[in-house]
Parts: structure tokens; C-alpha cells; sequence
């Protein structure tokens, strides 16, 4: 593994990072589920939008947008306003034939009531979150586990024939598990990084300092080929030992490269391993140890 305490090694990388965080821009946000989030102005529909986005992250980009165009157009114009004051009955017959892939509507039904509790005792979803990261001693990983225990301690009468107990609790997973927490994160880093095109910087009490990298296959991939981590399984050890060595690249925005990062495996930009004549043409190609 590469020794990142080299600093005219972190440099050089840093640079070609810079390089890449330039290129893949707001003009990619065809490719990212946060463009959903971008088509609202208000926010406080930007934050329950990203909520909801970020939860059903998971699959390919086409099957991600269409379950996201579904959810969306059930919620109004101002999914704010709509979900605060909702009746959870009213839901049903919209989303209970809802699926995507191991989520089912009684799952959206659920996560909406959820996010309903939050806004009529909170005010807003950032009220919520924030309030939680000041009792947080300034660590995601607390302030992830504090969240999941509130909510999993909320009343779930009213939806109580959609929710499935434990089998509900893999939307919204805890770093205790071990979990790499990617969609969490995921959501953290719109909503806390500034405003750059594709994050949106809202949540100003929570620094971008102690963001965590939103691990997924092609991060944690992307990771071990730039010797970021010796881990081979995505897990919250290795989101916390990648976002470690970014730190040194960056101390005051760790995660700053993650969506530039991730177009090179959504957009098939890397093979997954070397292959003469493609893998050249990679800026990062000086770095890799594929």
C-alpha cells in the first residue's frame, strides 16, 4: 500500500483529483439521483426530496430514476408541505403496488410516515438532523446511530399492517451494524457540502470535515486501486480508514472528490481492472495498483 504521509505523493494526487473534480460537474447530474433533488427550489422540499433519494440509491442509475419519478409524483409539487400534512391512509393506494427491487411500497408508506413524524415535531428534516449532530460529539457515526434510534423509537401505529419490523431497518441501517452507511452518507454530503452544482449545502451546523465517504462498489474499488484501503469489503471500517487518507488530501472537505469518483464506475469510465490501452487514458493511471 502506498505511504500517504509522503506529502509530494499526496500532492500529485491531489492534483489530478482537482483534475477530475472539475470535469465531472453539474453537467453529470443526469447520471446522479441528486438531480432529482435539484429540481425544487425550496429547502425544505430539497431536504425530504434528498431523504427519499438517497434511500433508494441502490441498483442501476435508469431503475433508480424511474422509482424516483414514481415516489416523487405522488407527493405534489411541494413535498414539504404535502407530507406534513398527510393523512398515511391516503398513501396507500398509490404506493402499496410500489417496488424496487427489495423495496416495496409498504417500505415507502413506512419511510414517509417516518419522515411526516419528523417534520411536525422537528420543523424541518435539517432541524432534525442537525439537532442530533450538536449531541453528537461532531462524529457521523454518532450521529447516524442517534438518528436510527429515534426513529425506530417513533409510534408506528398508524402504518402499523406495512411495517415489517426488522426487515424494515436495511433502508435505513445503522453504522453499528458495520454497515458502510452509503446512502447516509450519501444524503450527509448533499445536504453539508457547499453548494458547488451538484451539493447543495444547506446544512451549515455540521462541518464538511467530518463527512464520511459514501462507500459503494465503485468507491471501494476506486479506494483499493489508489491504495486508499487494504480492506476488500465495503464496511464502515473501511469508509472511515478511505475517508482518513482523503482527509490528508483535504482536512476541511474529505469527501470532496466522491461524486467525481464515482462517475468513473457508473459511467464505465474503469474497467474494474487493467486493461491496456483504456486504463492509460485514466488520469489517475499513475496511482493505480489494479
Amino acid at each position: 500500500m502506498p505511504d500517504f504521509s509522503k506529502n509530494s505523493r499526496n500532492q500529485l494526487l491531489k492534483n489530478k483529483l482537482e483534475r477530475l473534480y472539475r470535469q465531472y460537474n453539474r453537467e453529470f447530474l443526469f447520471s446522479d439521483p441528486v438531480a432529482f433533488v435539484h429540481r425544487y427550489s425550496n429547502p425544505a422540499d430539497q431536504e425530504v426530496v434528498a431523504w427519499i433519494a438517497s434511500v433508494l440509491s441502490y441498483g442501476n442509475v435508469p431503475q433508480i430514476q424511474r422509482s424516483l419519478t414514481t415516489v416523487l409524483s405522488k407527493l405534489s409539487e411541494n413535498p414539504f408541505q404535502f407530507l406534513k400534512h398527510v393523512s398515511p391512509d391516503s398513501l396507500t393506494d398509490d404506493l402499496i403496488s410500489f417496488r424496487h427491487r427489495f423495496t416495496t411500497g409498504e417500505d415507502i408508506i413506512v419511510l414517509l410516515y417516518l419522515i411526516q413524524q419528523i417534520l411536525q415535531e422537528y420543523g424541518t428534516v435539517g432541524r432534525f438532523f442537525q439537532q442530533i449532530f450538536s449531541e453528537s460529539d461532531g462524529l457521523i457515526r454518532n450521529l447516524l446511530s442517534k438518528v436510527v434510534q429515534r426513529l425506530k423509537e417513533k409510534d408506528f401505529g398508524a402504518v402499523e399492517p406495512f411495517y415489517r419490523g426488522r426487515k424494515f431497518w436495511y433502508l435505513l441501517p445503522s453504522p453499528d451494524s458495520g454497515s458502510a452507511c452509503k446512502r447516509w452518507n450519501m444524503f450527509l454530503r448533499w445536504m453539508v457540502r457547499r453548494k458547488d452544482g451538484v451539493d447543495l449545502g444547506l446544512w451549515t451546523e455540521i462541518p464538511t470535515s467530518v463527512l464520511i465517504l459514501p462507500l459503494d462498489t465503485h468507491t471501494a474499488r476506486l479506494s483499493r486501486f489508489l491504495g486508499l484501503s487494504r480492506l476488500k469489503n465495503a464496511s464502515w471500517k473501511m469508509a472511515e480508514e478511505v475517508t482518513r487518507n482523503l482527509r490528508q488530501l483535504d482536512p476541511s472537505d474529505p469527501v470532496k472528490y466522491d461524486f467525481a469518483l464515482s462517475r468513473l464506475g457508473i459511467l464505465k469510465l474503469c474497467p474494474g481492472k487493467k486493461q491496456t490501452g483504456v486504463c492509460e487514458k485514466c488520469p489517475l493511471f499513475p496511482f493505480c495498483v489494479a
